[in-house]
């Protein structure tokens, strides 16, 4: 009878498991979707749907973490399940042992909606906005970092720089009313407007990478073009500036590790050589160890390759 009982236990967890790994492969072909339809949002912009933030270099950071509940029925990168077999919807939080990076290698970054510019603009420019979530729920976002005049600009320009870097926000964070914008899975995001958005709770557990999706904070770098290099101090700071705020709620207590989807070695779209050199350097300063890519062995490549070197 144990044995029996044992062997049914088995097939339960065997069952588990092989309904939790369809969940996250019924995720990556929505995330693959969800990218398809992001490139789309890009070739409109010649129709003039969407405005283009490559010129914009504020230096800021704009947090909103506050808004927590973002239409996540409608999100197919969120995780809806507290536990494997657990259908009742309740957020999985976890504390987080290191950040997965990506590169989002959307061509231009992603736009912004001309309809979100015009609307934040018409909002009037304000350090702590106000914004709607999708429960008809207002919430208070902030910058606890402010770009500098000296970037931002003054008068009707300041305002016009502001509400892009707004629209770009509602972009990451997802905005119902788009019909292919369900927002990005990265926790933080290192905009091409030279922003760090913090765009979703830390606790949260979203379908960004793979096996790391778990335990690894999700930091997307949205460059310019899928080829563009980076402000060595600038990502510097941004990724000082997260693994400080992670270790005020609780992340990263033990250490902190480093990874990413950065497969260099094999294709081409994906930060590159440079970023992962620059990574490991980072990572000698802040005392983190470096993990092989959580993709398939030959995309491990990337990491270990350097490190080999």
């Amino acid at each position: 009878m144990a044995g029996e009982l044992t062997d049914a236990g088995a097939r339960d967890h065997v069952n588990q498991l092989a309904a939790m790994l369809q969940e996250e492969a019924n995720q990556l072909r929505s995330m693959a979707y969800a990218t398809y339809q992001a490139l789309k949002e890009n070739e409109d912009k010649e129709d003039g749907d969407s405005e283009d933030v490559s010129l914009d270099f504020l230096y800021a950071v704009y947090d909103q973490r506050n808004i927590d509940d973002r239409g996540k029925d409608n999100i197919k990168w969120y995780n809806p399940f507290t536990n494997i077999g657990d259908t009742s919807g309740s957020a999985r939080l976890t504390k987080k042992i290191g950040i997965c990076f990506h590169h989002t290698a959307v061509a231009g970054g992603f736009g912004t909606h001309k309809s979100r510019v015009d609307a934040w603009t018409k909002n009037g420019l304000v350090w702590t906005p106000n914004v709607t979530m999708a429960n008809g729920e207002v919430r208070q976002t902030i910058w606890p970092v402010q770009p500098q005049e000296e970037y931002l600009g003054t008068g009707d320009e300041a305002l016009e720089r502001w509400a892009r870097a707004m629209a770009l926000a509602d972009r990451y964070r997802g905005y119902k009313t788009s019909q292919y914008n369900t927002g990005v899975p990265y926790h933080v995001v290192s905009g091409a407007n030279s922003v760090l958005y913090l765009n979703l709770p830390f606790d949260w557990v979203t379908w960004h990478g793979n096996g790391s999706n778990n335990m690894y904070l999700g930091f997307g770098w949205d460059a310019k073009s899928s080829v563009d290099t980076f402000n060595h101090d600038d990502m510097r700071k941004d990724i000082l500036y997260v693994i400080d705020e992670g270790r005020k709620t609780g992340h990263f207590a033990n250490g902190i590790e480093f990874t990413g989807h950065c497969a260099w070695t094999n294709k081409p779209s994906d930060p590159g050589k440079e970023f992962i050199e620059f990574l490991i350097e980072l990572a000698r300063e802040v005392g983190a160890e470096i993990r092989m890519d959580f993709k398939s062995s030959s995309s491990a490549k990337s990491f270990s390759e350097v490190l080999a070197a």
